[in-house]
């Protein structure tokens, strides 16, 4: 019964991941390219399918081989625009109400990661990897 209900909608969303896809295949769309790697996690869900504890998990992992780490994140929740650089390694800058809870708790947890916000990730993520020298995000 679900199934049946929900089969058109998989369709739609199906066709809508293909033209994106055909648009950057075509130019149509550009894609962005950072400086240094990057490690993507995400999915289709907003809030409690485990990305942050993985990525926690990640930058303890990155770290421990002696990387210097850069957390960029959306930033869901702040009340706050633009690219807002939480934490430089060093010191934490702003607290959970412009720069969000989770980015907040990440910068927390792992003081010497570069933890940066801004509704275009790939504009944080200049920031996180020239001026506060993160060599992966």
């Amino acid at each position: 019964m679900m199934r049946t209900l929900l089969s058109p909608l998989a369709a739609a969303y199906g066709a809508g991941v293909a033209l994106r896809n055909l648009a950057f295949d075509m130019g149509l769309l550009k894609v962005r390219r950072l400086p240094v790697p990057v490690i993507a996690v995400g999915n289709l869900m907003a809030g409690g399918t485990g990305k942050t504890p993985l990525v926690e998990w990640i930058v303890r992992i990155l770290q421990g081989s002696g990387r210097t780490v850069a957390v960029v994140s959306r930033g869901y929740g702040r009340r706050s625009s633009g690219v807002l650089v939480i934490s430089d390694g060093a010191s934490r800058r702003v607290g959970a109400d412009r720069g969000g809870d989770e980015p907040v708790q990440i910068a927390r947890k792992f003081p010497a990661a570069r933890v940066v916000v801004g509704e275009r990730r790939v504009d944080a993520g200049r920031i996180a990897s020239g001026e506060l020298s993160a060599d992966v995000i």
